[in-house]
């Protein structure tokens, strides 16, 4: 799903969903990308997270640690992306 950016913030409406546990993973398309890119031993080029704001050594966290439980109905998650490397210089 592609959710345009306004005022700092992306939204995303699913619907149908299932009850369940979930876990989402996100990047910020700085130029329409579709995947995620990739540089040198596969570290992400654009800003990224995972749902609980979970994090991962050398590569993305476990399903565990993003996941949530959906129970169906209104649900709202927030999540902050991490910033590549070049935004800290």
């Amino acid at each position: 799903m592609i959710a345009p950016i306004r005022g700092g913030a992306a939204n995303c409406v699913f619907s149908g969903v299932p009850a369940g546990s979930y876990a989402v993973a996100f990047f910020h398309a700085e130029h329409n990308e579709t995947q995620l890119m990739t540089g040198m031993f596969g570290k992400p080029q654009q800003g990224y997270g995972f749902s609980n704001n979970a994090t991962g050594s050398f590569g993305p966290p476990s399903f565990s640690a993003a996941a949530f439980r959906y129970d169906g109905g209104n649900m709202a998650l927030q999540g902050s992306h991490l910033l590549k490397r070049s935004h800290f210089s």
